[in-house]
This record gives C-alpha cells, structure tokens and sequence, in this order.
C-alpha cells in the first residue's frame, strides 16, 4: 500500500460518513478481469460492484486480504490467506450485483473467486438410487414417531403388528444390490420377522398370550432406557390336530404377473402347500385378470392330483381387476364358512390393481365391510419394479390379515411350511397393548416404529376398533425409548393388553408391571440391533449416536442357539445383509457418482458452501409449512437436526462440526426433499 494510503486510512476512521464514502471508492478500485470454465466465475470486482453473464444461482465467496488487516467478524488472517463470507446475488436481467456490505472493512479486497452451489446438490447422484423405486414401486409415508412428554400424556397405546413383508422386501433389494425406499422401512415388520425365546403361555391357563418385559440402557443413548415388551403365543399343536382349513386363493393372473419372481414362484409356493393338506381341509382357487374367474371349486385336500393340475394350468395376460377378484373369492369363503375353521382369503399379487376399483381407499373400505364376515385374510406380494407395497399392506391391515413379501423359494417354504400354522392359523383376535407411564418417574418416551399401528387412547376399550392379530407360536417384540427425571430403578409403569377370544366380539383384559433394570438377553440385544441398524439406514431424525457398525457387531455376538435351526439361519442371514447394505450405504455418497434422473426433484439451496460457522437451507415455498435438516457423515452418524415452519430459509449452526463432509437431508410432512453435501472447513 502506498505512502498516500496509509494516512488516508487513518483519517477516513476518524467518521463514519467518510469511511462510508471510502468503502465505495474501494469497490470501484478494481475491474472485472476474467471467467474460469473450472472453479466458478473469477475476476475482481466490477466497477460499480457488478458482475456480467453469472448465472442466478446462490454462490460461495472467497476472497484475499493481502496486508493481513482484520476484517469485522473475521479475525486476523495472514497476507494472501483466504477470508469466506455469504453473500447475496441480486438479479437485474444479466447484470448481478455483488453486496460485499459485510466485508468492506478491509483495506484491500483483491481477488474475488465464486462457486456455485449446485456443484454440491446431491439430488440426481447416486445417493438417491435407493430412492427411485419410489418411482415405480408404491410406499406409504409415515411420520415417525415423536417424542411425547408424561406430564402431557401418560398412556400410549397401538396395536400389534405380525406382517413381515417390509423385512423380506429389504432383503430383496440388498440381495439386488440396492438399498430401499425410506419408506419401505418398517422396523416393526423387522422387528417380528424373527424368532425369540420368550416365555410361553401355560398349556392350561385362560390366556393364549404370555407378556414379559426388559429394561436396559439404550445401545444409542445410555442416558436412556429402552424398554423391551414381548408377547409369546400359544405353541400350536402337532400338524394332524390343527383346525381344518377353508383356504380360498386369490390369484392374480394378469400380464403384470408374467415374470419368473411372480407367477410361476405363486405356483411353486402352492405347490408346497398342498403337500401339507389333509383330507378335512379345503381349497379353492379364483383368479382375477381383466374379470375374475373360479378355477378350482372347494376341493378337499385328499384330492391332490386335482389341485395341482389346477395350479399348473395357471397361464398370465390381461389387466388387473382386483376388486371384482375380492368380491368373488369372499363369496366363495362364505358359502363354505365353517365356524371351527381357518377360513381364510389368501391373495397373491404384485398389487398392480388397473381394472375396475383400483384406488387404495375404495379397495380398503370393501375389505372392511369383508372382515365382518369372520374370514381372514393373507395378503402375499410377489415381484418387483411395480409392487404396490401400499396397497397390500392396507388391505391386509384393514381385513383380519397379514402381509408378507415372497422373494424367493426358500422364503415361500418358510411360510407355506414351516410357520405355516403361525401365518395362517389365528389363536387371539384384535389384540391391543396401552403403556401407562409413572409421570412421577418418566420424563418423557417414545415408540420405535409401529406408525400405522398407532391407536388413540380411548380406541384401547372399544371393541369395535380393528388391531392386529396374533397367530399359533408368533411372537411380538415392541420397544419403548423412556427418559427418566432422575437416575434411578424405580419402577416405569404397567402394560394393559386386550385380546378377542376366536368365538367371541368381547375383548379380555389382563395387565403386566414393569420390573427393574437387568442384564440385557441375547434376544433383546439382537432385537435392538434390528432397530439401530433400521433407524440409521431410514435416516431416523431421532436415531441420536445409533451407528450401523455397532448394531451388526451387536447382531454377531447374539445370534442365538445354532440347534435352533430356523431362528439361528435368519439371524446369520440379516447379519450378512447389514453388512451389505451398510457398505452399500457408504457408497451412495461418493463424489464422483453416476447420475439417476428423478423428475420434479424440488430445488434446494445450501450456503455458505463451505462453511466455517453456520449455514443456510433454502427451500421452495411450496415444501415450506413444516420441514427438517438433518446432518450427519458420510458413515451415517447423525450430527444435528434442526426444524423449521412457514419459512423458506433457515439458518444452522455448523461451528460444533469437525472439518469435513457431510450430508445434509432436507425432508418434511413424510416425504424426502433432496439431499445436499455440505462442506465444513
């Protein structure tokens, strides 16, 4: 700097008008120099602080303090060192303004460099992979679960839940080598899909249900309890005194069903099934294509040969109409009900319902006015690309049933074989579970999962409410996440649970006290790794220090008894596909990933980028009414959440993070935005 300059500086601090006027002769100092094709736009600022041809866009400023002068807010930096700022493009046709307001306190701006932002979108990179089969395949999005004050409201109730298809649908996509939908994460299905030593019921006693409990700390925040329920059922009795079947199969045939995974794996599955038949039992087959159709009239088990030729004639084209299948196969259960039978709708479809009623609500409400009828219902999902998961699992939901996923041959064993009398055979009807916490004790609590279950509280006593219900020899796992007001063992509060008799519309009451804290089981470790790993691959916004590697060690070491064949397999089994997905999962948020188009991908901004102190979301006004940020790294640790509402922008402080990358996810009201890469230096 000059001899000239330094005297000048000395006298402009003496008044704010002056210094003012000093600050623009500064920004009018320098020219526009030159565009670089690889970093942004650089040059120095304009005359009259303007930039030419810089698209609109929100940008990332870097600019030289070459004397080392502080800078308001800055701190003292080396000469030629970079000093980062947000800043603000205003938008005159081509011509966009720099407001360097914020940093003209400098005594030499030299050099400016701007980034655009969008080199940090994350939108259209394979981070989102997992999430185009939303495109394609149908998903019901839930709200999680929130956290729920005692003092505001001690009792929390919901219904069990015994479907499975959620679990079977993940290992699909794993086992396809890609990760799945959010919203096809639902860890209660999880959760139940596999098998705990739990306490049975007495052979002799009233109940068919037996309800136990465990209290240990919390794997992703020991601050925390995590509170275990577990519901065994009755064991079911050997094959040849099981309660004769009335099983009428709806079988969708239409053009949809050609594929290998579809048809002719419904045909393979049935096939297991009649090996299992017995001359008491009775089948029918309908299936449903442009209009539906009876192929087999109730057919006795001892009838074997009939049967099959009958599903081997089976032959897909056609559309889908499914409603007119339901009407036809539900006629069909009823004109041979039997009151001491399994009576039972079993339907096999990819749910890609196009003929007649096909919308969700209408197809739901048929299957409501259905269960009245005292027939049950098994939904079974085959196939991928166009699964209709949100459908299936409403119906089975809302008809007495249950839904399961079919991917293959050794899981079609497993329900037509051995958990046949569980899938298909029913010992307790509507069976509903209320938590009343101690507000003297628990602060506050909240369920993992179970979001479609959830019941208002005064639906615990009404028996006209519809739950779940529990098959011979199933069993139920929930868990509770329970802050206390202070550290101690007191006692947490007590379960209610209510349950329908087979031949009865009066609902039985029984009760079970919470106990101390104890050693952790092998099944509530297991069980609670389930929900880690689930969680963290769901990107849970209360999934607090849970962390993918700790939940598979965790799996390791409790895989259970290896004599236990079955259980021991699925345990191994999901060990392995944690391992896979979580490897997979670190992968989707490479730098150099291949694109995948998402049509109306919403726009969103992220600046400063990068950032030192804080950082700005920005999003359209459109998703502005109630949304969330969350951060965290690249090995899916979550770091920070924070919400906004009726806001477009909302800023966060970053200056707790380590230097680094990390993944900003910005979702709202069920949905996934976008995901952005933010950059902490």
């Amino acid at each position: 700097m000059s001899n000239f300059s330094q005297p000048l500086i000395r006298f402009v601090s003496k008044t704010r008008t002056v210094y003012l006027l000093f600050i623009i002769l500064l920004l009018s100092a320098c020219h526009y120099r030159e565009r670089s094709n690889t970093t942004g736009w650089n040059g120095y600022i304009g005359r009259g602080g303007s930039f030419q041809g810089v698209p609109s866009s929100s940008y990332y400023v870097s600019y030289n303090n070459v004397d080392g002068v502080k800078t308001n807010g800055s701190g003292r930096r080396q000469a030629g060192e970079e000093l980062r700022s947000d800043i603000q493009l205003r938008s005159d046709d081509e011509n966009f303004e720099v407001d360097l307001a914020e940093q003209a306190r400098a005594d030499s701006i030299q050099k400016v460099r701007l980034t655009n932002y969008e080199d940090y979108h994350l939108e259209f990179s394979k981070r989102d992979i997992s999430d185009v089969g939303s495109l394609y395949e149908r998903y019901t999005a839930y709200e999680e679960n929130l956290w729920i004050k005692s003092s505001e409201e001690n009792k929390s109730t919901f219904s069990i839940d015994v479907d499975n298809g959620s679990y079977t649908n993940f290992r699909r996509y794993i086992n396809d080598k890609k990760l799945p939908p959010k919203d096809a994460i639902r860890m209660e299905e999880w959760l139940n899909f596999f098998n705990y030593e739990l306490e049975f019921p007495e052979e002799t006693g009233e109940d068919p249900i037996k309800i136990t409990s465990e209290i240990a700390p919390c794997p992703w925040n020991e601050e925390d309890d995590l509170v275990m329920i577990k519901l065994q059922g009755k064991l079911p009795p050997p094959a040849v005194d099981l309660p004769p079947s009335n099983l009428v199969f709806l079988l969708d045939v239409s053009g949809s069903m050609s594929s290998e995974k579809k048809l002719p794996l419904v045909q393979e599955s049935m096939l297991k099934l009649v090996k299992k038949l017995r001359a008491q039992d009775n089948v029918s087959i309908v299936t449903y294509a442009g209009s539906s159709q009876i192929v087999l009239k109730p057919t006795s088990g001892a009838e074997k040969e009939t049967i099959n030729n009958a599903i081997i004639g089976l032959t897909s084209g056609g559309g889908t109409a499914g409603s007119k299948g339901i009407e036809t196969a539900y006629d069909l259960a009823n004109e041979n009900y039997d009151p001491k039978a399994n009576n039972r709708v079993i339907i096999a479809t990819d749910g890609d319902w196009n003929v007649g009623v096909s919308d969700k609500d209408k197809l739901v409400k048929i299957i409501e006015e259905k269960r009245e009828s005292g027939v049950f219902l098994s939904v079974l999902g085959f196939g991928m690309g166009n699964l209709n998961d949100a459908m299936m699992e409403q119906l089975a939901d809302n008809g007495n049933g249950n839904y399961g996923y079919i991917d293959s041959k050794k899981e079609a064993d497993r329900m037509f074989d051995f958990e046949f009398a569980g899938t298909m055979h029913v010992i307790a009807k509507d069976v509903k579970l209320q938590v009343e916490f101690d507000s003297t004790i628990v602060d506050s609590y909240r369920l993992l999962g179970y979001e479609n279950r959830v019941l208002e509280n005064w639906q615990f006593e009404a028996d006209s409410i519809d739950a779940g219900d529990l098959g011979m020899g199933q069993n139920v796992v929930a868990f509770y996440q329970v802050k206390r007001k202070q550290k101690n063992d007191e006692t947490i509060g007590r379960l209610d649970f209510r349950y329908k008799p087979l031949d009865s519309d009066v609902s039985k009451l029984a009760s079970h006290e919470f106990g101390q804290h104890n050693a952790p089981s092998a099944d509530f470790n297991f069980a609670s790794c389930v929900v880690e790993f689930a969680m963290c691959l769901k990107e849970s916004a209360y999934r607090d220090n849970a962390d993918m590697s700790r939940a598979i060690y965790r799996g390791r070491q409790n895989l259970g008894d290896e004599a236990k064949k079955l259980s021991h397999e699925k345990r191994v089994e999901f060990v392995g596909l944690m391992e896979a997905a979580a490897e997979m999962w670190t992968g989707y948020v490479v730098e150099d990933a291949p694109k995948a188009k998402v049509d109306n991908a919403p726009i969103l901004k992220l600046y400063p980028n990068p950032a030192t102190d804080f950082t700005t979301v920005e999003v359209p006004v459109g998703l502005s009414k109630n949304w969330s940020v969350q951060i965290f790294s690249t090995t899916g640790k979550l770091e920070l959440v924070e919400s906004f509402k009726e806001q477009t922008s909302g800023r966060i402080a970053v200056d707790q993070l380590l230097p680094g990358t990390y993944i900003v996810k910005i979702y709202g009201q069920g949905y996934n935005y976008g995901y952005l890469r933010l950059v902490i230096q």
